[in-house]
């Protein structure tokens, strides 16, 4: 009897009550503490993927382009992304940017598989021809979605990894006479103007389009010097056929290019490139000057930016040609130390 009154005093006691108190808390924290251990936060790549062809109607057999957008916004590199893109049902292929590969069965452009860096961003172009029997209301639905190795880590949000661009039919109402030939919608790049004097060669290049030159990728200027042969397409730099010439990278705030706005380019602006020009000491009267706009790019064959022209296979309209009339000096610059550095564009295509 008295154990147990002794028992009863102390478990109603301020020490054991103490006592107990601190057991809780303390088997509380050893709890916490193992659930905690091994739970880290894990690097890893979010791809959001966005597409969008710029039209929310389109006439039959009307050429639509599709630009795809791909992000990666999280804290790792993604790696072997694969992209892929299921074209809309009663569409004929046209062209794919950047080596895309298209399979008639299942109907699916897929393009080789690359990397992408935290916070990097690029884009994937294709164009298709919609049937011309299509009736009227008719949706066209274009599905691309895009993934990586998941060797750093399982992507957080893969819903954003895939969209979805629709377009539906509409039928033109047309007034006769009237013929649609090779009709395509895109951006489209001239040279507008070469203006010689004061020492200096001003060209003035525009986008007579009906969309953006996009920013993903910067492009080439050329301009050549008495050329032999003259150049008539794509891919023909400079220095090959002609003694003299000079070269830009139009890239960084140059970009994008806004249907109907222009760029204007001198020698030794901050896109001149005096590592790919080599000019004379002045122009002569029967110089033949030549110009190309997007001029280079050996992963492709129409460059960097896919134009109206490219995409219906009309007439190739990047290059211009001038005879000058009088003698010109070229005023060299003073001082190349004196200049500012400007960085290279981070996407360039690379020149030999």
């Amino acid at each position: 009897m008295k154990a147990q009154t002794l028992i009863k005093q102390w478990l109603s006691s301020p020490a054991h009550r103490l006592i107990h108190v601190f057991f809780i808390a303390t088997l509380g924290l050893g709890v916490l503490w193992w659930a905690l251990q091994g739970q880290t936060v894990k690097a890893q790549s979010n791809l959001v993927l966005s597409k969008d062809n710029g039209v929310d109607t389109v006439t039959p057999g009307q050429t639509l382009v599709y630009q795809i957008v791909i992000t990666n916004t999280d804290s790792e590199t993604a790696t072997n992304l694969r992209l892929t893109d299921v074209l809309p049902a009663h569409t004929t292929f046209g062209l794919a940017s950047d080596d895309g590969g298209y399979k008639s069965a299942p109907g699916v452009v897929t393009w080789p598989v690359f990397p992408l860096n935290v916070g990097e961003q690029t884009s994937r172009t294709l164009a298709v021809r919609a049937a011309s029997s299509l009736p009227e209301g008719y949706v066209l639905t274009n599905t691309a979605s895009v993934s990586d190795d998941g060797a750093n880590g399982e992507d957080p949000a893969p819903a954003n990894n895939t969209d979805t661009a629709s377009s539906v039919i509409e039928w033109p109402v047309v007034y006769l006479p009237l013929v649609l030939r090779n009709y395509a919608i895109g951006p489209d790049l001239i040279v507008e103007d070469i203006v010689i004097g004061d020492g200096n060669i001003a060209i003035t290049i525009k986008n007579q389009g009906k969309r953006p030159v996009p920013d993903a990728l910067g492009f080439w200027v050329d301009l050549y010097i008495n050329p032999s042969p003259a150049p008539t397409q794509v891919n023909q730099l400079w220095d090959p056929i002609a003694p003299y010439g000079a070269a830009w990278g139009v890239d960084r705030e140059a970009i994008p290019i806004l249907p109907g706005d222009s760029r204007i380019l001198y020698l030794y602006d901050i896109y001149y490139k005096p590592n790919y020009s080599r000019l004379p000491v002045a122009l002569r009267p029967g110089d033949i000057i030549y110009v190309q706009v997007d001029s280079y790019n050996a992963a492709t064959t129409y460059g960097v930016v896919l134009e109206d022209h490219e995409m219906s296979r009309t007439e190739y309209n990047n290059i211009v040609r001038l005879i000058v009339d009088s003698y010109m000096p070229l005023n060299p610059v003073t001082s190349m130390q004196s200049l500012p550095e400007f960085p290279e564009a981070d996407a360039m295509p690379e020149r030999p």
